[in-house]
């Protein structure tokens, strides 16, 4: 099977175009590096990686295949959009935290503009690749989508340390959304002294010193690798608000899945994840109590994280979730 992956992509040369600047870790960048590591695992090697600083180095007569994600389809004219969420639904989500009626035509005006981007996005892809079930479905009636979801490299992700009850929180920690993440993490905090809380991600200066008002919260800075960080904690709480709600899975629930990591959320970071023993809750004191339950046995902890790596590993799995994308390529390319 290998092999004839192999003869199959002689003739075909793929470019994978990524919206941001690879070395910003977030979900955003994480999304097309680790296909490119699904495509190496799986012998698919005439690809190559760009993003928005190597773009100056791209001609697209070079390649029969643009894979472009998120909005960068809109430079090209021949392309397969990577869909990893639903602009309109995600602006008008991150738009309702704010309350001004005498802006309210400048409101519509850019979500429009919106609309209209994703409608030229969408209208002349070739093909639409969805991260998640829920873009899926609404991506179906705009063109010929397929669900390619947000994966990971299990042999990356060692067991986290059961052991431990030090609770993680994922950067990074910039932006009006990420800013709520701390500000939830110091409530619970001050209310449950007893929890320990790690913040694994830069964080911005102003939050630092919100976050002094807590002893029981430390903070990373940037690390060079992520993996090993997350696992030293057994919990991963992940705390968003309605306006930061998105379609498609979190990359970060899955990393700590493939930890074999608990999980304690709010319901806005749930979506496409249908990972089993997840604690969801809204109110700050049930959120507390989730993580109070979990971190004062570590045979609660065990219980609830047992099913977590095989989960990933059937729904997430890099190398399945790769063999997809090559067959999308391949139609396109026939």
């Amino acid at each position: 099977m290998k092999a004839l992956v192999e003869r199959r992509a002689n003739g075909m040369t793929v470019a994978i175009v990524s919206a941001r600047t690879l070395s910003e870790r977030d979900g955003s960048s994480f999304r097309p590096w680790m296909q490119c590591e699904g495509l190496k695992a799986n012998r698919f090697l005439n690809f190559r990686l760009f993003d928005l600083n190597s773009l100056d180095q791209f001609d697209e007569n070079d390649f029969s295949i643009v894979h472009a994600h998120q909005n960068s389809g809109l430079l090209f004219g021949n392309y397969l959009a990577d869909l990893h969420g639903v602009p309109t639904r995600e602006f008008n989500c991150a738009i309702s935290r704010y309350r001004f009626p005498k802006r309210e035509a400048a409101r519509l005006m850019k979500s429009r503009e919106i609309e209209k981007m994703q409608d030229r996005l969408l209208g002349n892809a070739k093909g639409i690749i969805c991260a998640g079930e829920s873009i899926e479905e609404f991506a179906r009636p705009l063109g010929r989508t397929y669900l390619v979801r947000n994966c990971v490299d299990l042999n990356r992700y060692g067991q986290c340390d059961i052991s431990s009850t030090q609770i993680a929180v994922c950067g990074p920690f910039s932006g009006y959304s990420n800013q709520y993440q701390i500000e939830c993490v110091v409530r619970v905090a001050k209310l449950f002294p007893r929890l320990s809380f790690l913040l694994i991600g830069r964080v911005e200066d102003r939050d630092l010193r919100i976050l002094s008002g807590a002893a029981n919260i430390r903070a990373t800075a940037y690390v060079d690798n992520f993996p090993d960080a997350l696992r030293t904690c057994s919990i991963l709480f992940a705390p968003y608000a309605s306006f930061s709600a998105q379609d498609g899975v979190r990359t970060k629930l899955i990393e700590a899945a493939a930890c074999g990591m608990c999980i304690v959320a709010t319901p806005y970071a749930m979506c496409d994840f249908y990972g089993d023993n997840v604690l969801v809750a809204e109110e700050i004191s049930e959120l507390g109590h989730h993580l109070e339950y979990l971190a004062e046995s570590e045979d609660n902890r065990r219980n609830m994280a047992k099913s977590m790596r095989t989960y990933v590993s059937v729904y997430h799995n890099h190398i399945t979730e790769t063999k997809k994308l090559i067959k999308v390529y391949e139609e396109f390319e026939n």
